[in-house]
């Protein structure tokens, strides 16, 4: 539950509370309690706690945007995260040449963008939205070495 890891009035984290469990305070370095020794990201390290799996999927998948945006549509697209609409074009200029694809995985990559715990709220189905994102707008080669979360059994 939430108050688990949250103070129930303040919302702060309590990171001394995760280290009986996950032996440490630092969050980043946090990878599933059982430790499971799986590369989501593709970068070989089954080490790197799953803060840095997602940070990794979600730098692919803007990578995926970006050449997307260039080469299947023809128009540079520009994400600032300070700057509604934050997708502009190279000019600043609110970006318009979506297609339903670059839309979702935009619209993924905005959500992981905005929550700084997705990699400590139900990260495997964070994982598995850019997952699919890169591959959806990047094709199989953009997946290649990584490893779709599962989905959780019923």
């Amino acid at each position: 539950s939430c108050q688990e890891c949250h103070g129930v009035h303040s919302l702060q984290v309590r990171a001394a509370e995760c280290e009986g469990c996950h032996g440490t305070t630092e969050l980043e370095t946090i990878r599933q309690p059982d430790g499971e020794p799986i590369d989501y990201d593709g970068d070989g390290d089954t080490g790197e706690g799953i803060a840095m799996e997602v940070e990794t999927m979600h730098e692919a998948l803007f990578a995926a945007i970006e050449e997307y945006a260039a080469t299947t549509i023809g128009t540079p697209i520009v994400y600032d995260a300070s700057r509604y609409p934050y997708w502009l074009t190279e000019d600043g200029e609110g970006y318009a040449g979506w297609t339903p694809t670059l839309l979702r995985a935009a619209y993924n990559y905005q959500w992981v963008a905005k929550d700084p715990g997705a990699f400590a709220h139900n990260n495997k189905y964070v994982m598995q939205a850019l997952y699919d994102s890169i591959q959806a707008i990047g094709g199989p080669q953009a997946i290649q070495g990584m490893t779709r979360p599962a989905a959780p059994a019923p």
